[in-house]
């Protein structure tokens, strides 16, 4: 399977916070597949878990890592679910391509992403869950 289709993978189920086996799964195949080391986000991970958190009457993605030290990463406030759901989607997205640094850098750049219509009544939590 492709790191696509593995990831593609995680994009399955219905709970608001689940532990990801897929994202897991993807996680472990991605750190045998590179010789990078991320001193923070190592195989000693135990699940990944994307969940989105309501902040005041807002709400923001979180990826969610737990290792021997946990390791988060919060998207951007948004004023809706849905666009909070889509940035959780590009969070696993770079999680399971470039680690928790690509994680970061995207987590960053959503700031200034302002999501289309489309995109906000198209987007499906259930895409989070595995």
């Amino acid at each position: 399977r492709t790191l696509s289709e593995v990831f593609m993978a995680l994009l399955v189920g219905q709970a608001k916070v689940s532990r990801n086996a897929s994202a897991t799964l993807a996680f472990q195949k991605y750190r045998q597949e590179t010789s990078q080391k991320d001193d923070e986000v190592d195989s000693r991970s135990n699940y990944v878990k994307i969940d989105i958190e309501r902040v005041d009457s807002r709400f923001r993605a979180k990826l969610h890592l737990e290792v021997a030290k946990s390791f988060a990463v919060f998207g951007p406030a948004r004023e809706s679910r849905p666009e909070a759901i889509n940035d959780g989607a590009e969070m696993g997205k770079a999680f399971v391509s470039d680690g928790a640094a690509g994680t970061r850098r995207v987590a960053a750049a959503l700031s200034a992403r302002k999501w289309s219509l489309k995109e906000i009544e198209n987007a499906d939590e259930s895409l989070l869950e595995g």
